[in-house]
């Protein structure tokens, strides 16, 4: 029983680091996309912008055919992970890139 209880604490501890990982990223990726969108673009915000744009979603009949709506509806998920972001940030962002298709890498 103590081991129940003990295996299920790590975990949920893991889970809440995994969770907290990706909202850092996701204000990483805030930043760094607001600041390309105001045209001041810092070299530091590569690895960001690669994770934002590597958001990309497809039409499950072809994997050729990239779904702009489904693209933007999970790249707004991934920003509002970061509790910290004005709305308002994250829906200019959005407008701005939100629809664009990344890399395929």
């Amino acid at each position: 029983m103590k081991k129940s209880l003990l295996l299920a604490f790590f975990l949920s501890s893991l889970s809440s680091f995994s969770l907290s990982v990706q909202a850092d990223d996701a204000c990483e990726a805030v930043l760094c996309m607001f600041s390309k969108m105001e045209k001041s673009a810092v070299s530091e915000c590569a690895s960001a912008e690669k994770e934002f744009f590597g958001i990309n979603v497809f039409e499950d009949d072809d994997d050729e055919k990239f779904d702009a709506e489904k693209t933007l509806e999970k790249r707004q998920e991934f920003l509002q992970q970061c509790k910290d972001a004005d709305k308002d940030t994250i829906s200019k962002i959005l407008d701005n890139f939100g629809r664009k298709q990344g890399s395929k890498e």
